[in-house]
């Protein structure tokens, strides 16, 4: 499985909220593609950047954690990255055993999210 970076969509700081940073990418396996987005929020884009790592390679890498155990070419996959996972990922390098995918009652449709650390 293939996964390239295609764009990226900031939205500023507003008020109270901070900002944030989707970023979307194409998964190709074989003659099966699909796109998945990645979305920094909270301020994690920042938090990441200011400490001289690279958002996008850390969006790049939950998407990686995350498809592992979810399949991206039966459900669309939207990622949320809060600032305090971000934070995790720039003490450890990596999420963990954090990303995991959440299956609905109803079967048909899968939530992908990171999951909290204490």
């Amino acid at each position: 499985m293939d996964i390239a970076f295609v764009s990226l969509t900031r939205e500023r700081a507003h008020g109270e909220f901070k900002a944030s940073a989707t970023y979307t990418f194409s998964i190709v396996d074989g003659v099966a593609k699909t796109r998945a987005e990645v979305i920094l929020t909270d301020g994690a884009y920042e938090v990441i950047e200011q400490r001289g790592k690279n958002p996008r390679q850390a969006a790049e890498l939950a998407l990686r954690s995350l498809t592992a155990g979810c399949n991206p070419f039966t459900t669309p996959i939207f990622l949320r990255v809060p600032y305090r996972d971000a934070k995790h990922f720039l003490a450890h390098g990596d999420f963990g055993r954090g990303v995991r995918a959440n299956s609905k009652d109803n079967g048909s449709t899968v939530s992908c999210s990171l999951v909290g650390y204490s």
